[in-house]
């Protein structure tokens, strides 16, 4: 886990030392991206299992079910947000343009919605082991979150992609990046309600 949430840190550290040398950030904004949905995507699936046998807690003092979502699906968004507020701004004093504030607000965006992709599959796969080396999700979670997570991405992220693709002109991107926070938000909102049902069926029993 500690070694999961140095990694935006250190990603930050290679670009900012790569893009100052070679004189721009280019392909790294959108790398930047990608490490804002992996972050935030791994940390809110182990944020369930890493509750160990401290989840029988909830059942001797019950916690709605709408807060113990939230409650989880907060650290990620922030941690995932932070570094993409960090990464863009750091991007904007590199290499300035009219293209990275846009990216910022996608970056948020982002960490919202693969937090509760993530916290969809952690709470639906958790694995309550306490082991040195114990993995916060059964292998099947391991094995369907990266496909998961990149057809949800790239769903929510497809016009943005095709207007970089075709090099369309800045108001097209603009337009681009509207329709992408709107498709994130419809499916932030599908994995939170989807998340509610589930956590709702894992606080209804103790776990085995």
């Amino acid at each position: 886990m500690v070694r999961l949430l140095a990694l935006p840190g250190v990603f930050l550290v290679v670009t900012f030392l790569s893009s100052a040398s070679s004189g721009g950030f280019s392909f790294s904004v959108y790398l930047g991206m990608l490490i804002v949905a992996y972050t935030a995507l791994y940390f809110s699936m182990s944020s369930v299992g890493a509750e160990g046998k401290s989840i029988l807690n909830l059942y001797q003092a019950p916690v709605a079910t709408k807060d113990f979502v939230v409650g989880k699906a907060m650290p990620p968004i922030v941690y995932g947000s932070i570094f993409g507020v960090a990464f863009y701004a750091i991007t904007a004093l590199v290499s300035p343009g009219a293209q990275v504030p846009l990216f910022l607000i996608l970056s948020i965006g982002i960490a919202v919605e693969m937090s509760l992709v993530g916290l969809l599959l952690g709470i639906r796969f958790p694995n309550f082991s306490e082991s040195p080396r114990a993995n916060f999700v059964s292998q099947t979670a391991g094995l369907i979150a990266l496909p998961v997570a990149a057809a949800v991405g790239g769903v929510s992220l497809s016009p943005v992609l095709v207007a970089a693709l075709f090099k369309l002109g800045y108001s097209d991107l603009v337009a681009a990046s509207g329709m992408s926070i709107a498709l994130i938000g419809v499916m932030s909102y599908l994995f939170y309600r989807l998340s509610l049902r589930q956590a709702d069926r894992l606080l209804s029993q103790i776990p085995i």
